[in-house]
């Protein structure tokens, strides 16, 4: 994922600390040592050139692979950069800020709309799938929760369970072609085939080893890996194909030197050859070919491979067992469906409330939520239905390790015992210049236009005796190095999982719409008048709400987090859909009598009501003044009813005193 720069951390680590500073430490002895022999090469090109190229061959590769290593080691421990919009998302990212980096990621997706729609719907988890093939299926038998651990884990556990197999049968079959051999069923050519049936066992079984070392990709994220039958296929062809390939071979070389391979054979036998039967050139080869014969042993590098595939297929298959037991491959689902409810409410005004003001408001750490559905919404003209739905994730929260004490320490020995193999493999090629450059001192010296039988004789022995010893340092290496290779790519997924735990929202909603238009301003004293359109919709929501758990795998570089991210668990969140369920109808239930007008309507009503406001105020000291004008007017006519009360008071009280 590329780096995209936020002032708020997400809390993603560097979860290569300890592997790469392995990593390194090894590349740099490596270094040391190609410079070691590098050094080497001016003093020795001067006396003895071939030894002095050999010093720098060696030297070259070893720097050059050390300084790879080096380097790589280093990127694991140094900074982890981490963009915003890490980690990958589930499916195709429909958010209008996000097509950047949507468009970076649209190969990394692990699952479509449609799959996100119908594991939400269905309460199914598309992430979990049936093993292929016999070996895949042997595997989830002996561990059955080894199906609910991610892909990578999946596969590499697949994978070295089928170089075990393939091993055996190729065992079995060499033990098989062994006896038919000893018991003389294969004929006078058996002694000379067995060698042959040994070295191509070996080169086999090496094969297939490092084969199953190889690295993790992002193929291996999206999907199980086929394990079929054409390699036991391959194998049974090739042990086929070699006995008859090599006896053609051997009846071509001794065509017209028979007494030459019986004295080979009894030479391989151990039985003492008669000098009067052989010439002298005859035994001097029948000699070589029993030194060479005896200064080479397959079985014991046979043997050593047997004992390292048992030990990588125990600490690798020991390692998935730890993991698969934290497994829980729940697919609950909160399923909130609510009674139908008649709100003041557009069909737009109720989605877009949903989307950007009660999911807004859900953003993790700031970052947008992803939009795996974008909002369609859509509404009949003709009957006023409408229906629409939108699917959104937050972003995801890095989760910690919680994993047990010994699966931490099991990684540590894994991790350790693959960087000290492939060390001890740079310590053997570099130990292999010793006996290389005493057989290139030695054949500098010779003078090849007086060399004599007897020094032919003896460049020969000691040909043979240096090569084999040469072969040897190289294969016990060679070894080393596969299993190393293979410890160490197997061990890392189980350092670069990171999981994640986010929530994944699918809202629906459906209903009807009717449309009422209302009239405002027909009182006495309004002088203007407004008609809008009120919309009441009955609606009938929806959600689907799971806090999930998923997983992903870091890498190295610029890429550290395109790796695909799969959903491992999913758990229901009744509390999230009910807050979800509340907040949205609370903000469109309380729109009353205009709450599903426009703002532009609304706008109009304000004015209006504040314009009626102003008219009353503006008219007020009119309306004063005419009332006390009224008062004025009248005022005469009240005071001569009062004096002519007055009077009529007087001659009454006048009347009583006269009588």
């Amino acid at each position: 994922m590329s780096f995209e720069h936020g002032s708020l951390n997400l809390g993603i680590r560097n979860p290569f600390r300890f592997e790469g500073t392995l990593r390194a430490i090894r590349g740099g002895i490596t270094a040391l040592l190609g410079l070691l022999a590098l050094l080497n090469v001016a003093s020795a090109v001067q006396t003895h050139p071939i030894t002095g190229w050999t010093y720098a061959l060696i030297g070259f590769l070893l720097m050059a692979n050390g300084l790879w290593t080096l380097g790589r080691g280093l990127m694991q421990v140094m900074r982890f950069y981490v963009g915003r919009s890490a980690p990958t998302s589930l499916s195709f990212n429909h958010a209008k800020s996000e097509q950047d980096s949507a468009s970076r990621e649209k190969r990394d997706v692990a699952y479509d709309q449609q799959q996100i729609e119908s594991m939400l719907v269905g309460s199914k988890n598309y992430t979990f799938k049936e093993p292929v093939g016999l070996v895949a299926r042997l595997l989830h038998t002996l561990f059955p929760k080894i199906t609910f651990v991610p892909y990578p884990i999946q596969n590499l556990a697949q994978r070295i369970t089928g170089a075990l197999t393939q091993t055996l049968v190729a065992l079995f079959i060499f033990a098989i072609l062994s006896f038919v051999t000893s018991v003389g069923l294969a004929g006078g050519n058996a002694t000379l085939l067995m060698p042959f049936f040994a070295f191509t066992l070996l080169c086999y079984i090496a094969l297939v080893w490092f084969r199953a070392g190889r690295p993790l990709n992002r193929q291996l994220g999206r999907g199980i890996e086929t394990v079929s039958a054409l390699g036991f296929v391959k194998m049974v062809v090739i042990c086929s194909l070699v006995p008859v390939i090599v006896n053609s071979l051997l009846n071509k070389l001794f065509q017209y030197e028979d007494t030459m391979k019986a004295a080979i054979i009894d030479s391989l036998r151990g039985i003492e050859l008669a000098p009067e039967l052989l010439n002298r050139a005859e035994a001097e080869v029948a000699n070589m070919v029993n030194l060479a014969y005896n200064s080479y042993s397959n079985s014991t590098w046979l043997g050593l491979i047997f004992v390292f595939s048992i030990i990588s297929c125990a600490l690798v298959l020991g390692l998935t067992a730890l993991r698969a037991r934290e497994a829980n491959p729940s697919t609950e689902i909160t399923d909130k469906l609510p009674r139908t409810s008649e709100v003041g409410a557009r069909p737009m005004d109720i989605f877009n409330e949903f989307t950007h003001q009660v999911m807004e408001r859900r953003r993790y750490m700031k970052v947008p939520n992803r939009v795996y559905k974008p909002l369609s919404a859509r509404q009949n003209p003709n009957n006023g239905e409408f229906d629409g739905e939108v699917i959104q994730e937050t972003q995801p929260k890095t989760l910690d390790k919680n994993d047990e004490p010994i699966a931490k320490k099991l990684r540590i020995i894994t991790t350790s015992i693959a960087q000290a193999l492939l060390l001890l493999a740079t310590l053997l090629v570099f130990y292999s210049l010793t006996p290389v450059t005493t057989f290139t001192d030695y054949f500098d010296g010779i003078d090849f236009d007086a060399l004599s039988n007897e020094q032919g004789k003896e460049l020969a022995l000691i040909s043979i005796e240096s090569f084999f010893s040469v072969l040897g340092v190289l294969a016990a290496a060679a070894v080393c190095g596969i299993f190393g290779r293979l410890l160490s790519n197997l061990s890392h997924p189980f350092w670069s999982e990171i999981q994640f735990e986010s929530s994944l929202v699918y809202f629906k909603c459906k209903g009807t719409v009717k449309e009422d238009t209302r009239t405002f301003g027909k009182g006495y004293n309004d002088s203007t008048s407004l008609e809008t359109s009120v919309f009441t919709s009955t609606i009938q929501p929806r959600l689907f709400v799971t806090r999930v758990i998923s997983s992903t795998f870091a890498g190295i570089g610029n890429t550290n987090l395109m790796f695909p991210r799969h959903i491992m668990t999913m758990h229901g969140d009744e509390n999230l859909a009910d807050e979800l369920h509340h907040e949205l109808m609370h903000s469109i239930t309380g729109r009353a009598g205009t709450a599903a007008m426009n703002d532009e309507q609304r706008k109009v009503i304000d004015e209006y009501n504040s314009s009626n406001l102003e008219m009353k105020a503006e008219s007020a000291p009119e309306r004063l003044a005419n009332r006390s004008s009224e008062l004025s007017l009248d005022a005469p006519k009240a005071q001569a009813a009062l004096a002519q009360k007055n009077d009529a008071e007087d001659e009454l009280a006048t009347e009583a005193d006269t009588h």
